[in-house]
């Protein structure tokens, strides 16, 4: 982890080198737990478009790595994570990490991210890891899908370990 992330739209810009850098806070955990995987990930948003196809993923017994673009706000992050608890038991992953959200996205004090992990994840007992560094924000991590991760929230651990 790096002490600084950006999350500017760097490619619109004229001189894409001058970058807007902002404090990382790193990595946090909403719930608590330990777990070992197998990876799944996706974009938020793109998940949802296969609920109901023979392509929406098996998630039973894996975890979930999910972000999302800069084109979602705070309502559509709120109604995407509804329709996924929706459509698949959450308790039955073994964990899920979240991708840190653009600024774009719009989240405040009064309109948070925790707000919605509290409304949709109060009844969740897997850990859950969030405003990690992957997704639309740099630096990022490279997700190996069908990998296998580990997570201890109690070490703030997530380690990648096997690669397919």
């Amino acid at each position: 982890m790096t002490n600084e992330y950006a999350d500017d739209l760097y490619f619109l810009n004229p001189d894409p080198t001058k970058r807007i850098r902002k404090v990382n806070g790193g990595r946090k955990a909403y719930k608590l737990g330990k777990a070992k995987g197998q990876i799944v990930a996706s974009n938020l948003q793109t998940l949802l478009v296969l609920a109901g196809t023979k392509y929406f993923p098996e998630l039973n017994n894996k975890i979930l790595f999910l972000e999302e673009d800069e084109s979602a706000n705070t309502q559509m992050v709120h109604r995407f994570f509804t329709q996924l608890s929706q459509i698949t038991d959450l308790n039955k992953l073994r964990g899920i990490c979240i991708g840190r959200f653009m600024s774009q996205t719009g989240f405040s004090e009064k309109d948070s991210e925790i707000a919605i992990y509290e409304d949709l994840f109060k009844d969740v007992n897997i850990p859950i890891l969030y405003n990690l560094d992957f997704g639309h924000s740099d630096p990022l991590f490279t997700i190996p899908l069908g990998g296998e991760a580990v997570i201890d929230t109690s070490q703030n651990l997530l380690k990648i370990t096997n690669f397919i």
